[in-house]
């Protein structure tokens, strides 16, 4: 965050590349849209990215896969396959070498797919 506010004090950019890590994303992407920059990564896979794009994150831009739609792809499946009841098993400390946190971002999107699908 501090390199991007200097960048942005010195006005020398005019597009953000990156972050990837969702904790450093979040900041710079709740920032931008006060400089008016664009920000493009392939990370910001949480849920809130996608969810919040239009009032929080408006020049955010994704350009990886994302959790909301691994997890739209899983509310297809279970509409197309017709099942009714799904549990969630996770570890919540798996993948701590890649995110803090990881496997409890991804399934925080379920919650609001559910609404969205009528899961």
């Amino acid at each position: 965050m501090n390199a991007a506010i200097e960048f942005y004090d010195k006005r020398t950019v005019t597009v953000f590349l990156g972050p990837v890590c969702d904790y450093a994303v979040a900041p710079i992407a709740r920032q931008i849209r006060y400089w008016q920059l664009p920000l493009v990564t392939p990370g910001a896979m949480a849920g809130d990215f996608g969810f919040l794009k239009t009032s929080m994150f408006p020049l955010l831009t994704r350009v990886g896969s994302n959790f909301n739609s691994l997890l739209e792809l899983l509310a297809r499946f279970l509409k197309h396959f017709r099942w009714q009841k799904m549990k969630l098993i996770y570890n919540p400390d798996g993948f701590a070498n890649i995110m803090d946190r990881y496997c409890h971002i991804v399934l925080s999107c379920k919650w609001v797919l559910s609404n969205k699908w009528a899961l």
